[in-house]
């Protein structure tokens, strides 16, 4: 059986823009030792494209 044990998780988000401004580097650090044995975390990147139009994002309302 699992045990699961209420212990502090923690979020570290890291967003950079690169010299040229056409990429958008995002870095997700998790710890959470309730859940899992070590750290870890994962990367992404984003690249620009000015034809697409982001919107607003109504988290309560998202309809």
């Amino acid at each position: 059986m699992l045990k699961i044990t209420p212990l502090p998780m923690a979020l570290e988000e890291h967003f950079t823009v690169s010299g040229d401004g056409n990429r958008l580097d995002y870095r997700l650090l998790i710890s959470d030792p309730g859940t899992f044995t070590r750290d870890f975390g994962l990367t992404r990147y984003r690249v620009w494209r000015p034809e697409i139009v982001v919107g607003r994002w109504d988290c309560e309302n998202p309809e």
